[in-house]
């Protein structure tokens, strides 16, 4: 670029001002037209049209540019060596206005669109900036070479000489941004996911920069999780392998009300919860029995990790309404409704008994016929 420089013999003295303005005025110009055009027509356009629209504004300004740079007046009457000079610059702009008008156009019809549906799921930002910045070396390097009519190689090792400085300095930078990369390739989670992190962070990733992962917890604030703290981390990903969820809940009644009353009770309420997959069938073990108010586990399979709250509180307000049914008082049953802890969240897959229960026509058995049906069903 230098040596661009200095093969023109510039003298200031000939400084075409008019002709500048005229360039500048050319860009600014379509630079407002796209502003305007964007503002009034993208509630109505879609944005593939919208990006055909950009690139006709670019095509327009490199022929405007090519028309009055190339005039006979500019070509006789201006010092040549600045008109070389506005003209190389110009050309140059045109190719970085390509290179942005690439990047957007990967984003829409690639990442967007044809990536989104292969993946089945919202690509990382960190993967787009790494995209887009190939893009912009890739054109920067072809407007070194087509522009200035300089070695690429030469710029690339000088810029090598510059980026290695500049790791030096950012060697954080680079730990994480390495290890974003480890992230995205090995895919631990996607965009959308709910994980669990070692210090009880929880939350759902909103999206993967350069340096960071960023949560959403449920009570919306914000968790960044520098990139090379996520990769040597032990990940809880609740939507992998998929994103069905094993809720569990501990339900704590009264010692007075029998199991053989209470089991049949948990089992109708969390079976007509909304929000509850019908399979696997869920299931209500006894946890803890003695003097003390018995513990019970009811597990039920949610669409996912984030259905469970509204599920709990559903499963609630049925086991309330068939206690009242069963004319159970409230201080008797002494309710209390909590997450299981993980030792009680057993593994085991409902029983064919349970299974069955979640047939109508099996609905209006009692618990000896039930057995017995499941007893003859091995």
């Amino acid at each position: 670029m230098f040596e661009f420089l200095q093969s023109l013999d510039l003298e200031l003295r000939n400084f075409p001002i008019g002709l500048v303005l005229t360039v500048v005025s050319l860009f600014g110009g379509l630079a407002l037209l796209r502003r305007r055009i964007v503002r009034v027509a993208a509630p109505v356009l879609p944005p593939r049209w919208l990006f055909l629209v950009e690139a006709l504004l670019l095509a327009a300004g490199v022929l405007l540019a090519e028309i009055v740079l190339r005039s006979p007046f500019v070509q006789q009457q201006l010092d040549p060596a600045w008109v070389s000079l506005i003209y190389h610059t110009a050309l140059g702009l045109y190719w970085l206005l390509g290179a942005w008008l690439t990047v957007r156009g990967v984003d829409l019809f690639f990442w967007n669109d044809l990536f989104a549906r292969a993946a089945s799921g919202e690509v990382t930002g960190l993967v787009r900036n790494i995209g887009a910045a190939l893009i912009y070396l890739f054109f920067f390097g072809a407007m070194m070479r087509f522009v200035f009519e300089r070695p690429v190689i030469g710029v690339v090792i000088s810029s090598g000489v510059v980026l290695v400085l500049l790791g030096l300095a950012a060697n954080n930078l680079l730990v994480d941004l390495f290890a974003g990369l480890g992230l995205t390739l090995d895919t631990p989670y996607r965009v959308g996911d709910w994980i669990e992190l070692p210090g009880g962070v929880v939350g759902r990733v909103v999206d993967m920069t350069w340096r960071s992962t960023r949560l959403l917890s449920a009570n919306q604030s914000l968790y960044v999780v520098p990139n090379h703290m996520a990769a040597q981390s032990i990940i809880h990903n609740y939507g992998l392998p998929d994103r069905t969820f094993f809720a569990a809940w501990t339900v704590t009644v009264g010692s007075d009300l029998p199991p053989t009353l209470a089991r049949p009770l948990l089992r109708q309420a969390i079976a007509n919860t909304r929000g509850v997959l019908k399979t696997p069938a869920p299931t209500v073990r006894l946890a803890e029995a003695g003097d003390a108010p018995i513990r019970y586990t009811v597990r039920a399979a949610v669409e996912s990790y984030e259905a469970q709250w509204e599920v709990r509180e559903e499963f609630y307000l049925n086991l309330w309404a068939e206690l009242g049914r069963a004319g159970i008082p409230a201080p008797t049953a002494r309710l209390d409704l909590q997450a299981a802890p993980p030792e009680l969240q057993e593994p085991y897959p409902p029983t064919i008994a349970e299974e069955l229960r979640t047939l109508p026509a099996v609905q209006r058995l009692d618990e000896g016929e039930l057995a017995a049906l499941a007893r003859s069903a091995r």
